[in-house]
């Protein structure tokens, strides 16, 4: 069985936050930086990121706690884009899905089908060529529904909630797959994401890697503070001018 984690599923976000961007380097490494400041220089209602969009640390332990009980594993790998998770199971791991993919993430990863494999339609990939295989989603919470229409899963994958872990038997799990998603997990929470990934290695050692790799984003809380208040203080003065 194939544990599949994203590590955005442990950011704890709206809908409103998910505006279904692109895996480009732009994406991953520059627009959490500009969200920050447009967010922070907001006159109207200026807010701090850092304080809204944090980590699920409960669904971190629950999860963790799982995969702990594992024991030994055939073989695990990481990657940025989750994308790679359907050539991790290409080149190695048919046999372990057959017993099924638990898929822990914010997104079902199951778009309609395009020319090219992505981020969100791998998973349909994997089922359009093994339909025997069980799929289970544990999306963080019922918003994460809004991804998808149930009925066009039906059939296809289980929708699942967290305690459906403590139903799994741990043993049956031989690989996992681990994905960064920096375009969907804000640069404040890399640190958490490099301690998930380091706790994994203690257990199972070095993964395997599929670049883009992940990797820590600058990240300058006070500078980025201090560009949000220029940009506030500017959008004030077209304010008192009706400009806005």
């Amino acid at each position: 069985m194939l544990l599949d984690i994203d590590f955005d599923y442990f950011v704890k976000e709206t809908v409103f936050h998910d505006f279904g961007y692109h895996e480009s380097k732009f994406f991953m490494e520059s627009m959490w930086d500009i969200r920050f400041i447009t967010a922070y220089g907001n006159p109207f209602k200026h807010s701090d990121l850092t304080k809204e969009l944090i980590l699920d640390e409960d669904g971190l332990k629950d999860v963790l706690d799982f995969i702990k009980k594992c024991g030994k594993i055939k073989s695990w790998a990481i990657s940025d884009s989750h994308l790679f998770a359907y050539r991790y199971i290409q080149y190695g791991q048919i046999s372990s899905i057959l017993d099924g993919i638990v898929h822990i993430d914010r997104h079902n990863d199951y778009n309609i089908l395009e020319d090219n494999i992505h981020a969100g339609n791998w998973l349909r990939y994997i089922k359009e060529n093994l339909p025997g295989v069980p799929i289970y989603w544990i999306p963080q919470s019922k918003k994460d529904h809004l991804y998808v229409d149930e009925k066009a899963v039906k059939g296809v994958m289980k929708i699942k909630n967290r305690t459906f872990l403590k139903s799994l038997n741990p043993r049956k799990v031989d690989c996992i797959y681990l994905s960064k998603s920096s375009a969907w997990v804000p640069t404040w929470l890399d640190s958490a994401y490099f301690k998930f990934q380091e706790e994994l290695e203690k257990l199972f050692g070095p993964p395997i890697i599929y670049e883009p790799a992940p990797k820590v984003r600058p990240w300058d809380y006070e500078k980025l503070i201090e560009y949000g208040i220029q940009e506030r203080n500017a959008l004030e003065i077209l304010k008192t001018k009706n400009c806005l």
